[in-house]
């Protein structure tokens, strides 16, 4: 049983107890850089908060636009910083975000093709990653491009995994969901460093080669079991 996070390898251990706990695996999800090479862009002209994918019925931007209100309670406009959102804002995110007087802190940028997010990503400044509150199986799938980049990432989790992954490659810093003024204080920080900051990864075993071998290796064990 080949799992793709190591919450939910211990969960399936303990969940499954009855069974030899080597029958469960982990081979994390993983990124390649050349894949998303694609494409082209011209940049952002103001220090740009990426959300790189769609708000939808389970994935709110409630945190996030909490912490801009935060921000502009400190005296950042949006002359200075914009949270860019390539996918979906629901309805319900733009009312909050008029009623926290942030909207125009918020730019929706068109869809970009996967091939292609490799160039919006070099143009932000720091590329923010979200999981649902209160999940500590899964990991955000775009948290494994955001590592093939070389953005600071944030990411907002209630998954000490998420946590652990960025602190092994070097990439950012994980925040909690419930705390918006953590999510402020850690942009604030990232404004301070400057546009266009370089953070080089340092290897965690989430590349696309590694992941292919490591799978290559479990099937040629199994397949060397069975003919036994």
């Amino acid at each position: 049983v080949i799992l793709n996070t190591h919450g939910t390898l211990a969960d399936y251990r303990a969940h499954y107890a009855d069974l030899p706990p080597e029958r469960f695996v982990a081979i994390r999800n993983h990124f390649d850089p050349a894949l998303v090479a694609a494409g082209s862009h011209p940049g952002f002209d103001r220090f740009t908060l990426l959300f790189l994918g769609r708000f939808a019925r389970f994935q709110h931007a409630d945190v996030l636009l909490r912490a801009l209100a935060e921000l502009r309670r400190r005296g950042v406009g949006e002359d200075d910083l914009q949270l860019v959102v390539t996918g979906d804002f629901p309805d319900s995110n733009w009312t909050l975000a008029r009623g926290l007087g942030v909207q125009r802190m918020v730019r929706l940028h068109p869809h970009v093709p996967y091939r292609e997010i490799g160039a919006v990503m070099a143009a932000a400044d720091v590329l923010v990653a979200l999981v649902q509150p209160g999940v500590t199986q899964r990991v955000a799938s775009k948290l494994y491009d955001y590592l093939g980049a070389e953005r600071p990432v944030i990411a907002v989790a209630d998954n000490p995994e998420v946590g652990a992954l960025l602190a092994e490659t070097g990439a950012g810093v994980l925040v909690a969901h419930g705390d918006p003024q953590a999510l402020a204080e850690r942009v604030l920080a990232e404004l301070a460093a400057g546009r266009q900051r370089t953070v080089p990864r340092k290897p965690a075993g989430v590349t696309s080669p590694e992941a292919a071998a490591a799978l290559a290796l479990l099937l040629d064990q199994v397949a060397h079991a069975r003919l036994q």
